[in-house]
């Protein structure tokens, strides 16, 4: 889903996605975007991380690249994932954060709104709570991509929370996906389990 798209000050944004197909959840997952003339020579270059800190197995997550001063044109370019790490646990990252009743809408010709409510179905309360929501064209490209707090600082265990996002997307919306992640409040890390002692044989 990458797609570049020119500002009225001449830069410019690379929007996409990055998918996991790794079979298990990855994070620190990180995008490098270059751009090359058609000899092939490189003309510039960004990296960012992906906006969601733990991606699913199975799952994808938008990432913005902004070329400040690009070149006036480009004939090639070339995306990759410059490093990912095996997520083996999710440690202290709250993982019963659901979103509710979300809808999408425009507000005028330039603006789209995405809202609903998140809601804390686990049993602890959490913090730090982001939904990142992300518009596509209708060929699926990316069009806009935002990482938006919620209001509450302490998000209770059972509570549900509001979420009202407004976007300036780069193109015609077609849909929308809304993702949530947020932190455990209070984890402590698990105690090591007791292994027997082993008396080795001569």
């Amino acid at each position: 889903g990458l797609a570049f798209h020119r500002t009225p000050v001449d830069s410019l944004w690379a929007l996409g996605e990055v998918a996991n197909l790794s079979g298990q959840p990855a994070e620190e997952v990180q995008v490098e975007v270059t751009l090359h003339d058609d000899q092939g020579q490189l003309l510039d270059r960004q990296a960012a991380f992906a906006q969601i800190e733990v991606l699913a197995a199975g799952g994808r997550a938008p990432f913005a690249l902004l070329f400040a001063s690009p070149p006036a044109s480009f004939a090639q370019y070339q995306i990759r994932v410059l490093g990912g790490v095996p997520s083996t646990h999710l440690g202290p990252r709250y993982p019963d954060l659901v979103v509710k009743k979300d809808l999408g809408e425009w507000l005028d010709e330039n603006n789209y709104r995405v809202r609903g409510e998140v809601h804390n179905s686990g049993q602890a309360d959490a913090e730090q709570v982001v939904v990142v929501v992300t518009l596509y064209d209708d060929e699926g490209h990316v069009v806009g991509a935002r990482t938006v707090e919620i209001a509450a600082e302490v998000f209770l265990s059972g509570a549900m929370a509001p979420f009202d996002i407004t976007l300036t997307p780069l193109g015609q919306v077609n849909g929308y996906d809304v993702q949530v992640q947020g932190w455990w409040i209070g984890y402590e890390l698990p105690l090591p389990t007791d292994t027997p002692e082993v008396t080795p044989t001569p």
